[in-house]
């Protein structure tokens, strides 16, 4: 009798830890989704800065999706605006001519 009641006391912990287990995946898993969502809407938000500007042939220096320093960058040939992902994904920006640099 003693030996079933280790039995199940033993399953009953194994399904918690798995509830637990579970949760913990499902929290994660929610914020990277988050992550990826407000990223899209970012990017998609700042092309439309970008479009409108350079079709308006105003100057623009940089575009960046992030906010913080620099992960990757690059310019392209005939090209004078910066491309740049930068570290924590939570804004972008479009910087173009007549802005002030602060």
């Amino acid at each position: 009798m003693l030996k079933i009641k280790n039995i199940v006391i033993s399953n009953i912990e194994k399904i918690e830890k798995a509830k637990y287990i579970s949760l913990t995946l499902s929290v994660a898993f929610g914020i990277v989704y988050f992550v990826l969502l407000l990223g899209t809407i970012v990017l998609v938000h700042e092309f439309g800065h970008f479009i409108f500007a350079k079709l308006s042939h105003t100057y623009v220096y940089e575009f960046s999706i992030g906010m913080g320093p620099k992960i990757f960058g690059f310019k392209r040939k005939n090209d004078e605006t910066e491309y740049n992902i930068r570290l924590l994904p939570i804004g972008g920006f479009v910087q173009m001519a007549g802005e002030e640099i602060e």
